[in-house]
């Protein structure tokens, strides 16, 4: 079945929505002409496919815009969690340390060191969660401010740090891959 055909039995509120959100609904871009075509014939006024047009312009303008917001959010999101899982795994080579050093001089400073690395890591953590938040407002389109659940989240569940972050990375390429349609 052609592209002519498949708009054909459209109504003209079906064949402007067609025209404005044929990606949405995976279709080609001859689809969308094809529709155009048909409100032509159908004798709608060339100002109404005009408005219709310069919808599609505007939305086509905010989706490439949140694609640009969400890839921005991404790599804040990136470069945060690697500062964090590096803390992380700083932390846990220097408590190692701590368990064999048996020189008292060095014994001393790393708790130092720890509480050091900790405060940066928790700086960054909290960084990596607004951005993920952020992230999925935007991807959602929904307040999602849920800032201190995900806070005392990420705090009991610190220790699968990694995980966490992996998933979350996951979900956002598979979020920017949607939106760069």
């Amino acid at each position: 079945m052609g592209d002519a055909q498949k708009v054909r039995d459209l109504t003209d509120d079906q064949l402007m929505d067609v025209i404005v959100n044929f990606h949405k609904y995976g279709y080609p871009e001859t689809i969308r002409e094809a529709a155009f075509r048909e409100l032509k014939k159908r004798k709608i006024p060339q100002a109404e496919i005009d408005r219709i047009a310069e919808k599609y312009v505007v939305q086509k303008r905010d989706e490439q815009y949140e694609h640009a917001t969400l890839l921005e959010l991404y790599r804040r999101y990136v470069r945060c969690s690697l500062v964090v899982l590096a803390g992380y795994f700083f932390t846990v080579l220097l408590s190692l340390a701590y368990a064999v050093l048996r020189e008292p001089s060095l014994r001393s400073v790393l708790p130092f060191l720890l509480l050091g690395t900790a405060g940066v890591m928790i700086g960054f953590a909290v960084a990596a969660i607004g951005q993920n938040l952020r992230f999925r407002a935007v991807a959602d389109r929904a307040d999602t401010n849920r800032f201190l659940v995900a806070l005392v989240y990420y705090i009991l569940v610190f220790s699968f740090a990694p995980l966490i972050v992996t998933y979350n990375i996951v979900y956002m390429k598979r979020v920017l891959r949607r939106t760069a349609g």
